[in-house]
């Protein structure tokens, strides 16, 4: 399905303001989760987060018409990968709680956000993506605003 041109604003617009909702979030969650550690664990914390997160995904599945219309299969044919992503994130979600508890909030956030810089770096030497010249300097210049936040040294 490909867009009209006078569609494509609009939903680059949504998807900008999608974006910057899931930031919010991300960032209201993150001070929530330091609020919350001196009273629970990270793993408690993250196991509370994601009981709780399953319910508006499994509605979002619920009320998906293309789930629906496929007879609601809940089947993976890469269940493998799909394990190992899974194993990955509830570390890195471990990781980043316990980063939380023992930093400050600012720090721990700007250490987070450099995560996209990662991706590209590494996705240019894993996966061999194509990045050109205005992306590493977009990294570069990240990288450059990161160390000036936390002052390294």
């Amino acid at each position: 399905m490909s867009l009209t041109p006078a569609a494509r604003p609009a939903s680059a617009l949504g998807a900008i303001l999608l974006l910057l909702l899931g930031t919010f979030l991300l960032t209201l969650m993150g001070a929530l989760i330091k609020l919350l550690g001196d009273r629970y664990t990270s793993t408690e914390l993250a196991a509370w987060r994601n009981l709780v997160g399953m319910l508006p995904t499994a509605l979002v599945l619920m009320l998906a018409r293309d789930w629906r219309a496929r007879g609601r299969p809940l089947k993976l044919r890469r269940w493998k990968l799909a394990l190992m992503r899974g194993v990955f994130v509830t570390f890195a979600q471990l990781a980043y709680y316990l980063a939380l508890m023992e930093l400050e909030f600012a720090t721990a956030a700007t250490l987070l956000f450099a995560g996209p810089m990662f991706v590209t770096a590494i996705s240019a030497v894993l996966l061999r993506s194509p990045v050109g010249a205005w992306r590493w300097g977009a990294v570069a210049t990240g990288f450059l605003g990161c160390a000036l936040i936390l002052r390294p040294g």
